[in-house]
């Protein structure tokens, strides 16, 4: 029998060089110790043998001896040495394997301990081998180990191999057609064609659901010593196998293609290459689980459905040989074809019509369900927890087999996966919609009528109630006449149906949220009984963004002109650095390479991957042992002195046995996508929003000086962390446009300057002192501003308006005591956007109104408000009532929402979608009494505010985004910010400046922004789509739009990125054009220069802005904006507060004041009748009075009535009185 100890069974791994002194001695000692000679002849070196350690010039390296001799003596290494000029000990290490044969598996049975110190000192011995070739055969001295930088989770997950889209032995033929990019794929039931690499996810996925054949272990690494012999290597536990292990085949995974390539598609093109397949009862290792349909169970007479009966106590049945019509029941039922030929086979089609056409045997057929029999305390999968109790007469659980698939997907994107269904498939893919309150069909008919169930998120959890009998009752209803199949009546188990259907595939989309096990989905997807389990998510984990399709195409981040990006990304380091920390270049280009330690933040992402493919796509091997993935895998990668030799790539294999995804270059050689220009756009503060900016600033300069930095009532105090992030986010809001009614607490602050300033200690520096008196100064400039403070007192943002006549100015602005009293000329300054529009109103409905009527009506509007303020107040002081914690922001926000989701708007938006879409709408229930916006009339031209303009608003980006709309009328726009209340203002210029646009915020209805979704990508009439960040940048398909602004910069590259992948995919033709707007000499300048210094860094960048030290050293050392000149140059934005309609081609408005001024007056209508009689004339009159609102006169049924005004002729002849107009309707 061979010597299982021979060396050629273990793996020459590498050879480690130990400097010596005195090496002729220590060959000498070496020769007379009877040294014997190794296999590879070499000297065995002896590991329990003292002569070495005298000799060593380091004294580390009687560690490293040490840990060599403990592995030497249990087995788990081998070693041969050599004397190398007398100065080095050259070793030769063999790693033992574990499966060694001959030994009787005693190296697999090794203690505990014994094998965790092993594992210790293999771990640090392993690093220090050279594994170059000519070192090993003796031919030259190693080098010193060299550090790897290593690698990140996102640079290994998009270096994951491409499908490989070959044909092989076991590919299924639906497989072959897919890979045949010849084909057509007639007969699939495909609407549109497919790209060649979405062809290759989809048969890798169609392959790795149907190949049932053992997978070699993904844990182990092959690797191959110097003597051509592969072993297999396990990073995490440093076992060495001589063959590897083979486990069960998983028949799921996760499509995490690129954002915008369409994983939609590709899971709709699964399903319909696989719509006819059953799924199958799941495993069990005590007896065999057939396939039973209800005729069989009661009446074959095979020892398999005998044996099925005999576990009902007490039934009795008639069964004898079937009739052939029931057998083919039965087999149609449990074996269907699933086979999909080429092309429409006549005879197969003519058959299949046949047997649709048997009446007689079509309900029998729709009650003859496939399904099998799960009994209480019978193994089942690992993948599923059996939360249901055994009762006392041991009656087992009932699952439907079914041929359908369940697809859960993010309420927002419910109705873009209907619309998806209809464009790519034909008609006879069966779907059944459930959302929010839908009730879920009954377990036999979601079984048996669809091919695609499709809920939302919440409509899935919400079946995750707690049952406490999942058990079936033997049906023993009436049977069809002549097939004995029977009538079931009975009442299903008190459960949800979900839980009685053996589900076919579970598709979960954006699944990324499965990697938390505190949700409900996952713990509720557990539950279910599922044979194949698909994640569809472009980012699997935080680092892993699936963000980089038509990057090389896109040009990088832009300055606005005359800054540039190196000198923003060089002054933010500095910033956050200081200078005493900063290296020269040449410092930093000769710097030794580190190693790369994978953080906790590391550790994280890990941690939600190896929970999504452990506990929701459920690899058997995992599920088995869910610490697996953390032992051999996890552990290997976050060791402290860095990850171990193969860690990185068992997490390849790992991820590349259940990941489907194309490598961004061999999609682009299929698509390629229009160019992206980013570009940073950096503004300057309107002179009133520069005093609530250093407002803000100074209340934080006192606070950090009063402070000292130190105790809790410093902002910046861990204790403070709710209050800070408050504070910065009411910074963010007010570099768009925010109000304080407390005026920032300036008048409380000054009142107490001179206390605070005493109390400072005598520590207290220079530069704070001076940071003090600034503080004051800016609260007292903006105090003593009056205009200033009366603008806090209104959350709209205020327009300046011209050529408005001043009694009219007056009794529609806030700020009229600001204005010059001696002056009677037109006015010029400010009217916030709420009063603006409720001017306009009134003139679009009485054109005419007198100049009397317009002030009256804004003295009444300005008593309403201040009315409806005062309750607002005493409801506030209320501590009961549910607005009291509301704030203004929010009461704002929420408004603007309930206008834009008016039953009137919805209406018009359904009215527009069904034009394009044919869609099923509900009606939204009415949330407020809205006015409707008359239409302009020809009247306006004469009307007091017809020459009346618009012009800058007080916030600087509100100005930039009306001015960029202006001159991009042919364009779609995304405006995207993480604050409602910009999203509000921005609804509200919008509507003041006559651009239609759409609204996606937290506050309107998910069905009604599913709606809205698609009206933005069907219809021209909406051109603006205002998206509240943290629910539009995910999943929407909006590639009607090619101009994308934020508000604000986006702290998080990946969320931005998610943003612009909403119209920069697949299907995008045009140049996509991003704008970030952010103020200059502020935190958003600043954050837009750490975003840049931090791109290429390879660690990972803290959710929270406030929680990155340079962001936070920003924030914490308040800094005040001052121009050069009081008024900064504001951006030229102008336009007319009412649009004056183009006249008709028979319209002249040529009336003058004089004409329109008296009141009552007369109106003479002249109408004629289109009836089939001779056209006739009839003389109406009508008193209109201009300070009342008058009633829509309806014409007579059958007659047309057009108002024409015309200048008093030979046509018409005037009246005597002069305040009399004459009209004519034709």
């Amino acid at each position: 029998m061979d010597d299982p100890w021979n060396i050629e069974n273990y793996l020459s791994y590498g050879v480690l060089l130990v400097p010596i002194q005195d090496g002729a001695e220590l060959r000498h000692e070496v020769l007379g110790s009877n040294a014997i000679l190794a296999k590879d002849n070499w000297l065995d070196f002896p590991g329990s043998s003292p002569l070495f350690f005298k000799y060593l010039r380091n004294s580390e390296d009687h560690t490293v001896l040490h840990e060599l001799e403990y592995l030497i003596l249990h087995k788990f290494v081998f070693a041969s040495f050599a004397l190398v000029d007398s100065k080095y000990l050259l070793l030769r290490i063999y790693l033992v394997p574990y499966d060694l044969p001959g030994v009787q598996g005693r190296l697999r049975s090794r203690r505990d301990d014994i094998v965790g110190q092993a594992r210790r000192s293999l771990i640090s011995l392993l690093p220090k081998l050279s594994q170059d070739p000519d070192c090993w055969e003796g031919r030259r001295l190693p080098d010193p180990p060299s550090i790897v930088p290593g690698t990140t989770l996102s640079g290994l997950y998009e270096a994951l191999p491409s499908p490989l889209g070959e044909v092989t032995a076991t590919s299924t033929p639906v497989t072959k057609r897919l890979l045949n990019f010849s084909d057509r794929l007639e007969n699939l039931g495909f609407r549109t064609t497919l790209h060649r690499y979405q062809r290759r996810s989809v048969a890798a996925m169609v392959q790795k659901e149907m190949d049932l054949t053992n997978d070699p272990d993904p844990m182990f690494l092959p690797v191959v010593g110097f003597n051509n012999r592969q072993f297999f290597f396990q990073p995490g536990t440093m076992e060495l196998l001589l063959e590897r292990r083979l486990v069960a085949p998983c028949r799921a995974g996760i499509l995490c293609e690129e954002l915008g390539t369409g994983k939609t598609v590709m899971i709709l093109g699964l399903i319909l290459a696989t719509i006819h397949q059953i799924s199958e009862p799941e495993p069990s290792i005590i007896d065999p689980r057939p396939v039973l349909t209800p005729i069989a169970l009661r009446h074959f007479p095979s020892d398999t459905f005998a044996a099925a009966r005999q576990r009902f106590p007490g039934r009795k049945s008639k069964h004898g040989v079937p009739k052939l019509v029931e057998l083919l029941m039965h087999k149609m039922a449990t074996s269907p074809v699933t086979l999909v030929p080429e092309a429409r086979a006549p005879r197969y089609a003519a058959l299949q019509e046949a047997v649709d056409d048997l009446e007689h045997y079509s309900e029998p057929r729709k009650q003859n369900l496939p399904f099998y029999l799960d009994y209480a305390g019978e193994p089942i999968d690992n993948e599923r927890i059996n939360t249901r109790r055994a009762s006392a007469q041991d009656e087992p659980r009932l699952l439907y087999l079914t041929s359908a698939t369940l697809v859960v997907v993010p309420a927002n994107l419910l109705l873009q996966w209907t619309s998806e269904c209809s464009l790519h498939c034909e008609d006879s893919l069966r779907r059944c919609i459930l959302q929010k309150n839908d009730r879920i069909p009954p377990a036999r008919e979601l079984a048996s009528q669809y091919d695609i169930v499709l809920m939302s998120y919440p409509r899935f959890t919400a079946e995750n109630v707690k049952t406490t009998d999942l058990t079936w009752r033997i049906c023993r209803c009436p049977e069809f006449p002549g097939v004995r199949v029977p009538k079931c009546v009975c009442k299903g188990p008190a459960c949800s149906p979900l839980l009685q259907i053996r589900w076919k595939r579970l598709v979960i989309d954006e699944g990324h949220v499965s990697a938390s096990l505190t949700t409900a989905l996952t713990p509720f997807v557990k539950t279910l009984s599922v044979e194949r389990r698909w994640i569809v998510t472009g980012t699997p984990t935080t680092n892993l963004l699936g963000l980089s399709l038509g990057k090389k195409d896109s040009e990088g981040l832009d300055m606005a002109p005359g800054e540039a990006s190196e000198d923003l990304s060089n002054s933010s380091r500095a910033a956050s650095e200081g200078p005493e920390t900063a290296q020269d270049d040449d410092d930093a280009l000769t710097a030794a390479p580190v190693p790369r330690i994978w953080t906790k933040d590391d550790g994280e992402d890990l941690k939600r991957l190896g929970n999504m493919i452990t506990h929701f796509v459920g690899v058997p091997q995992l599920l088995a042992n869910p610490q697996l993935f953390t032992t051999q895998v996890k552990n290997a990668l976050l060791d402290k002195r860095g990850p171990r030799f193969g860690a990185t790539e068992v997490l390849t294999q790992v991820m590349s046995s259940v990941m489907f995804r194309h490598r961004i270059a061999d999609v682009e050689e299929e698509v390629k996508l229009p160019p992206v220009t980013q570009e940073l756009v950096l503004l300057d503060l309107e002179p009133m929003a520069v005093k609530s900016y250093n407002a803000l600033q100074a209340v934080l300069a006192i606070n950090a000086v009063s402070s000292q930095r130190t105790d809790k009532d410093y902002m910046f105090h861990p204790s403070n962390a709710a209050a800070l992030q408050e504070a910065v986010q009411n910074m963010s809001q007010l570099m768009f446009w925010m109000v304080d009614d407390n005026c920032y607490n300036a008048t409380e602050a000054l009142r107490n300057s001179e206390k605070t300033v005493k109390k400072l200690p005598s520590t207290t520096s220079d530069e704070d002192k001076q940071l003090l008196e600034t503080a004051y100064h800016h609260l007292r400039v903006a105090s003593e501003d009056p205009l200033w403070r009366t603008l806090q007192g209104n959350m709209d943002v205020p327009y300046r308006v011209s050529e408005l006549e001043r009694p009219i100015f007056e009794a529609w602005t806030r700020t009229k005591h600001t204005l010059d009293p001696d002056s009677s000329a037109p006015s010029c300054g400010f009217i916030h956007s709420d009063r603006l529009r409720a001017l306009r109103n009134i003139v679009l409905s009485k054109p005419l109104i007198s100049k009397d009527g317009l002030v009256e009506a804004g003295i009444q509007t300005a008593e309403e408000e201040a009315k409806q303020k005062a309750e607002l107040d005493a409801l506030k002081r209320k501590k009961s009532s549910r607005n009291y914690d509301e704030k203004p922001n929010q009461i704002k926000a929420t408004q603007v929402a309930r206008k834009a989701t008016d039953p009137n708007m919805v209406k018009e938006v359904q009215k527009e979608l069904a034009t394009k879409v044919a869609v099923d709408f509900d009606s939204p229930r009415p949330q407020a009494n809205i006015p409707h916006v008359p239409r302009p009339s020809a009247l306006v031209a004469k009307s007091h505010i017809a020459n009346t303009q618009v012009g800058c608003s007080a916030s600087s980006k509100l100005n930039f985004v009306v001015q960029v709309l202006k001159y991009s009328a042919d364009e779609k726009f995304l405006i995207f910010s993480g604050n409602p209340l910009s999203l509000a203002y921005i609804n509200e210029a919008l509507e003041l400046i006559g651009v239609d646009c759409l609204q996606f915020t937290t506050q309107i209805d998910v069905k009604v922004r599913e709606q809205f979704v698609l009206t933005f990508e069907t219809s021209e009439k909406y051109r603006v789509f205002l998206m509240e960040l943290k629910h539009g940048a995910r999943g929407l398909n909006l590639v009607s739009a090619s101009r994308v602004i934020f508000c604000e910069p986006v702290w998080r590259a990946d969320v931005e990125s998610q943003a612009i992948k909403r119209c920069h995919r697949i299907g995008q033709t045009r140049s996509i054009t991003v704008k970030t707007m952010a103020i200059r000499g502020t935190a958003e300048e600043n954050m837009a220069g750490r975003r840049l210094a931090l791109k290429n860094s390879t660690e990972k960048i803290p959710n929270l802005l406030i929680n990155e030290s340079g962001m936070r050293s920003f924030i914490a050392n308040p800094k005040f904006i001052t121009y050069d000149s009081e008024s900064p140059e504001l951006p030229l934005v102008e336009f007319p507060l009412v649009k004056l309609p183009p006249p008709a081609d028979d319209e002249d408005v040529l009336m003058t004041e004089g004409d329109v001024e008296p009141l009552p007056r007369q109106v003479h209508f002249s109408v004629e009748d289109d009836g089939p009689s001779s056209p006739r004339k009839r003389r109406l009159e009508s008193s209109l009075e201009e300070s009342t609102p008058q009633r829509k006169k309806k014409s007579p049924r059958g007659q047309k009535v057009r108002l024409v005004l015309r200048e008093p002729s030979s046509e018409i002849q005037p009246t005597a009185t002069k305040s009399k107009m004459n009209v004519r309707f034709a």
